[in-house]
């Protein structure tokens, strides 16, 4: 997947270099669809176009950009339609959702209501809204994802497909109702797909530890900007004013790996806003916090402030590789890396790779880049 859409961007890069008249720009919209689709910065677009003395339409490509920020703040607003009346009167009736995720994979609990949502939430079929009075179920902030997983009663089973919050404390189950139906004041045993959780919390205290590492590779100035903490992969915005070297990659990988393989426990704590500023913790950007906070150390390097669910060692995470780096704005950068069984699972698609380039050619796998037919 990382790889398709490096092959076919220079391809359709080619072509539409190829319908150009003689002193024509590039026009806007192809060097977005660049940007968006494939994943090529604006600035790797303009150096490969000006060596064949070519100019991108800036205009046209901010135009994209814009349109694309309209469209994306059309489907927040659309999102932000759903009445949270019914969410806030279960605030006020019962008080925020229980947490207890951190400790727990299921646990039993009471519907406090289930609340109808539009149809296409999920492909073509409608979801519900099923709110609990305790859950295990963490509800997607500071970057990381909600979890996924089955809540069922005496009547009824439903797939829960994503969590977040209705309101501010309340915990929003959206679901798919797969079997009878599911009512308020029902018991009900709520429980997560603990395998992506395990995959989640490997990526989210990865992305504690390539913090320390970016800083102590590149420089204090560097900053979290963004993030996003997937079953899948750990994406990593931070302040930085010039590329990554693979050089600078190499070294942020071996020191974060070297944490990771030291295998040091991770203590993931609440204390006062005033002593987790004493123990020189980072506040990670965009979150606000309160006079209570939990504080994330994430072996003897990384002390950070955050609310997510992390694993109880370093040595839980596996290996960690970095796998894109590249600009999202004026000294912006972002990275993504994998970890654990991701990690595994990229090696072995790199491992294919080699050996079917190797058949191809003839040679010993180690003989690609050097060996002849």
């Amino acid at each position: 997947r990382f790889r398709e859409p490096l092959r076919t961007g220079p391809a359709l890069l080619d072509t539409e270099l190829a319908r150009l008249e003689p002193g024509q720009a590039l026009p806007g919209d192809v060097a977005f669809q660049l940007h968006d689709t494939y994943g090529f910065p604006l600035e790797v677009t303009q150096e490969i176009v000006g060596e064949q003395g070519v100019e991108v339409d800036q205009p046209g490509f901010d135009a994209a950009m814009a349109e694309q920020r309209q469209r994306a703040k059309a489907a927040q607003k659309k999102a932000a339609a759903t009445d949270v009346t019914g969410f806030q009167d279960v605030l006020d009736a019962h008080g925020p959702t229980e947490f207890v995720g951190r400790e727990h994979d299921d646990a039993t609990a009471t519907v406090l209501a289930v609340l109808a949502e539009e149809p296409g939430g999920d492909g073509d079929e409608a979801t519900v809204a099923i709110v609990l009075d305790r859950t295990p179920f963490y509800a997607e902030s500071g970057g990381q994802v909600g979890d996924t997983g089955t809540i069922e009663t005496e009547t009824g089973r439903a797939e829960v497909l994503d969590t977040d919050y209705g309101v501010p404390e309340v915990h929003r189950h959206r679901a798919r109702v797969v079997e009878g139906e599911i009512t308020a004041g029902q018991e009900a045993r709520a429980a997560i797909d603990g395998d992506r959780r395990d995959a989640i919390r490997r990526n989210h205290t990865a992305t504690h530890v390539l913090h320390w590492a970016l800083r102590e590779v590149l420089g204090d100035h560097v900053k979290q900007q963004g993030s996003l903490v997937a079953p899948d992969r750990l994406r990593f915005d931070f302040s930085h004013f010039e590329p990554v070297t693979a050089e600078q990659i190499a070294r942020i990988e071996d020191l974060a790996n070297a944490d990771i393989l030291a295998n040091p426990p991770v203590r993931h704590f609440e204390t006062s806003k005033a002593e987790a500023e004493e123990l020189g913790a980072i506040a990670f950007f965009g979150d606000k916090y309160g006079d209570v906070v939990r504080v994330l150390e994430a072996g003897p390097h990384s002390t950070e402030l955050c609310g997510g669910t992390h694993v109880t060692a370093l040595g839980d995470i596996g290996p960690l590789k970095i796998v894109t780096e590249g600009s999202i704005g004026s000294n912006l950068r972002r990275m993504e890396a994998v970890t654990g069984l991701g990690t595994v699972d990229r090696l072995r698609r790199d491992a294919e790779l080699l050996g079917g380039a190797a058949d191809r050619l003839g040679v010993a796998a180690d003989e690609v880049v050097t060996g002849t037919a």
